[in-house]
């Protein structure tokens, strides 16, 4: 594989928390549930789960018809994500014309990647409805969930290849299990600690071990091949690690 290609982000891209979970704070202190009292002590005084200080002005000093107003509008800011969506959907069924696809994948095919929205991988793979199954999650690891529907998706539905897919600048690569553990105990009070979030440090040898994981199964029949990739978000090319 290309130097360079799976790299663990250098120490100055990451400081402090890291990366992603700086990310995902920062993502979340940009919302508030539907209903949530936005006005309450977490969110303005810096309370458990609040990124403020202290210093911040107390709820108490806020006008009643203050808090009402900006509970309604995060409220509508939140449903309006899914208001686009439904728009836009509403746009893509009136030409949509694969209605009589078969169940089975035409291509038999099973790709397993990760849910990062930077990846297309019917677009990066060549594509089209009803050609594969594509099973996705966080760093496109081979959890249990993720075997699961690779035995649905080959027992019941005929695919007979798997392709392992992960992808450089992962967002795996960037936290342990402990800190994951951590900060939810920090933001939401609960024990993770049980919890296996299937971090990685090397890109290269995540896509191996989960290869060997498939290949590995009982539930995973020795002649189904398995192969495994990187994906470049930089580039757009795929690099192919492994075949077992």
């Amino acid at each position: 594989m290309p130097t360079g290609l799976a790299r663990s982000p250098a120490k100055d891209e990451v400081s402090g928390p890291h990366r992603v979970t700086d990310d995902l704070t920062a993502a979340a202190a940009r919302r508030t549930r539907p209903g949530a009292d936005f006005c309450g002590s977490q969110h303005l005084t810096g309370g458990r789960g609040s990124r403020l200080p202290n210093r911040t002005a107390h709820a108490h000093s806020l006008p009643m018809y203050y808090c009402s107003s900006v509970n309604r509008l995060m409220e509508e800011v939140l449903v309006a994500k899914f208001d686009e969506v439904v728009a836009a959907n509403k746009q893509f069924a009136s030409s949509f014309a694969k209605g009589g696809l078969p169940m089975p994948p035409a291509r038999a095919v099973a790709i397993l990647t990760c849910m990062d929205a930077r990846l297309h991988p019917e677009q990066f793979c060549g594509l089209d409805f009803g050609d594969a199954h594509v099973i996705r999650n966080a760093g496109g690891r081979a959890s249990d969930d993720a075997v699961r529907s690779l035995v649905i998706s080959q027992r019941l539905l005929g695919t007979d290849e798997i392709i392992v897919i992960h992808h450089t600048d992962c967002g795996m690569l960037t936290f342990s299990n402990e800190q994951l553990v951590a900060k939810i105990n920090e933001d939401l009070g609960s024990d993770a600690s049980n919890w296996d979030f299937l971090p990685f440090s090397d890109l290269e040898q995540s896509v191996v071990d989960d290869v060997n994981i498939l290949r590995g199964s009982s539930l995973i029949p020795n002649d189904i091949p398995v192969g495994g990739a990187i994906y470049d978000v930089e580039s757009g090319k795929l690099q192919e690690v492994t075949r077992k």
